[in-house]
């Protein structure tokens, strides 16, 4: 089984990409920190930095891991908008999980 057809995987990469999202609407333009449209590292909290941190090694596995399964799968519908669009690379998994797309992509080297 590939990692890309863990669900567990997807919804590890999900919830790390809702921590990203959480952590945007958390910078509303009511926090008078925000005020002078910049946060320096000294006026973050601590749970802001793990979130951030979270949301972005979140994207960029996802990335990584979709992008070389749809190349190595040899999935050509996919592999380059998920070298080129990190965002349909959430949709990939997702569908890889469901394991649809195995059956979709060709052969494969077990």
């Amino acid at each position: 089984m590939e990692l890309s057809e863990s669900r567990l995987y997807a919804s590890v990469v999900t919830l790390g990409l809702a921590c990203l999202v959480v952590l945007v609407s958390i910078w509303s333009d009511a926090d008078p920190r925000w005020a002078d449209s910049s946060l320096t590292g000294d006026e973050w909290y601590w749970y802001e930095k793990v979130l951030l941190s979270a949301g972005l090694l979140a994207i960029f596995t996802n990335w990584i891991v979709a992008t070389f399964d749809s190349f190595a799968l040899g999935h050509r519908g996919w592999r380059w908008w998920n070298l080129l669009c990190w965002p349909i690379t959430f949709v990939y998994i997702w569908i890889a999980a469901s394991g649809r797309l195995r059956k979709q992509g060709g052969t494969h080297a077990a």
